[in-house]
């Protein structure tokens, strides 16, 4: 049982370490030649707001509040503008920390003696081994 909270834990940190957050150089381009869900918008002021389904039409972008309510800034008001992207580096070494998480606990579970099992022909060579007794 305790397996299935170790591996709920690592797909859980697998959601968040699989991502980076960018500040877009070019708002107004980058807007427009992509379809992001979600931005986080600094306001000049330092006020920050997170836009889903953001739109830009003209110099505006529209979308919603995770509240709910419908919202929209001018390119010109905003100080920053980010996007979140997968991140090849962080997913890599995700799944090489995943990798020897499970390899980790299947030592540990064998009792240190890891991969290194008795097999039928070494117990050919000594039956009176714990482990080739029927």
């Amino acid at each position: 049982m305790q397996i299935y909270r170790v591996i709920a834990v690592v797909l859980l940190l697998a959601q968040t370490g699989c991502s980076a957050t960018r500040v877009l150089q070019s708002p107004a381009s980058e807007l427009a030649s992509r379809r992001a869900n979600r931005i986080w918008v600094t306001h000049r002021d330092g006020a920050q707001v997170i836009i889903d389904s953001p739109r830009l039409r003209n110099d505006t972008i529209f979308g919603t509040l995770i509240t709910g309510r419908n919202y929209s800034i001018p390119l010109g008001h905003a100080e920053t503008i980010a996007v979140r992207e997968v991140s090849t580096g962080r997913t890599i070494a995700l799944g090489v920390g995943v990798i020897a998480v499970v390899v980790g606990v299947f030592l540990l579970a064998n009792g240190g003696s890891g991969l290194a099992k008795i097999t039928a022909t070494d117990c050919d060579k000594r039956p009176n081994q714990p482990e080739c007794s029927p």
